[in-house]
């Protein structure tokens, strides 16, 4: 059983909090889980605490082909606009990100 494995069976980050794993190993797990979708390395490094729960959402969409398919269907579109415009694709990223994370938070736990 991994970290995200036993965060989603006793709710939330409650493993990290309660020192079943190092502050260390729980960072490389963060980094690991989410280095594929930063550009800058430095920036994960430095932010990876911060995006623990990025992590475990990540997680719990992957668990789920639906939620999957949206999120892979989505990173491409993001992707897309990116490359063509990417002040306005974060615009856009901004203005959306409230309304996302609460679709995730609802149906995917």
């Amino acid at each position: 059983m991994n970290i995200f494995d036993h965060s989603r069976r006793k709710g939330g980050l409650g493993f990290f909090a309660h020192g079943h794993v190092s502050p260390k190993r729980a960072k490389a797990n963060i980094i690991r889980t989410l280095r594929k979708y930063f550009d800058d390395a430095s920036a994960l490094e430095k932010w990876a605490v911060d995006l623990a729960h990025e992590a475990v959402n990540l997680q719990a969409v992957r668990r789920k082909q639906w939620s999957k398919g949206i999120f892979n269907t989505t990173l491409l579109y993001y992707q897309r606009a990116a490359q063509k415009n990417s002040p306005l694709c974060f615009d856009a990223c901004r203005f959306w990100e409230d309304k996302i994370e609460n679709g995730l938070t609802v149906s995917c736990y």
